[in-house]
């Protein structure tokens, strides 16, 4: 094999997987697609004040036509043989931490499709070194998840509370472990405040959200 350079790993990616999101605020790499098929999220964005109502995912640079064509490209490769997929970014977070990273997103942009794409990434992850972030809305099928199987203990499903300011949720967290909530402008004292938008909205030495304890986000209006 090739020597593991950061080139050779965003090459394997793209070929294998549809390629890797480098967002700026993040300190690790992620997996995204579309927001537009965000089921949930289609939803909660027609109605005022939902967290999805302001969506930073279609906006700005994810608007981009190279950005749109990458979302596609890596749902297409999920799509095309889900069994490949997992197999193959399962290999890729083994090559990731073999150069240092530890830590990995699910979805920048975008949620679970489908109880089958929960299934496959969690498959990825329980084999994996790293440690996972996977921010949803999907409540039924998180919850239909935990009904028959568990969340490994790397990775951290966080459920989105629907309203800005809102810190009603499922109350999936109470169900299981590795489930943590997530709000929007909410300040209530147990509840961890994301520290990004002080420090260049960026999360700098930060892992909260990799955590099982609650965070609030504040709300970035454009």
């Amino acid at each position: 094999m090739k020597r593991l350079t950061k080139k050779f790993i965003l090459d394997y990616a793209r070929h294998n997987i549809g390629g890797l999101s480098d967002t700026s605020k993040m300190p690790c790499y992620s997996w995204s697609i579309s927001a537009d098929l965000c089921q949930m999220g289609e939803m909660l964005a027609k109605i005022d004040g939902s967290v999805c109502s302001q969506c930073y995912a279609k906006k700005g640079n994810y608007l981009w036509p190279n950005t749109v064509k990458a979302h596609q490209r890596r749902l297409d490769h999920y799509l095309s043989d889900s069994r490949k997929w997992r197999e193959d970014t399962l290999l890729l977070t083994k090559y990731l931490h073999r150069i240092g990273e530890t830590h990995f997103r699910w979805f920048d942009s975008g949620d679970i499709q489908s109880a089958q794409m929960l299934s496959d990434l969690l498959w990825i992850s329980e084999r994996s070194p790293l440690k996972f972030w996977l921010p949803t809305k999907e409540v039924s099928i998180v919850r239909e998840h935990i009904r028959h199987d568990s969340i490994p203990s790397n990775t951290v499903v966080r459920v989105s509370a629907p309203m800005i300011g809102s810190n009603k949720t499922a109350n999936l967290s109470t169900d299981h472990q590795q489930i943590a909530d997530a709000f929007v402008d909410v300040e209530d004292t147990d509840v961890f405040q994301c520290p990004a938008s002080s420090q260049g909205n960026k999360c700098g030495d930060c892992r909260a959200c990799w955590d099982t304890k609650s965070v609030s986000y504040k709300l970035k209006v454009k």
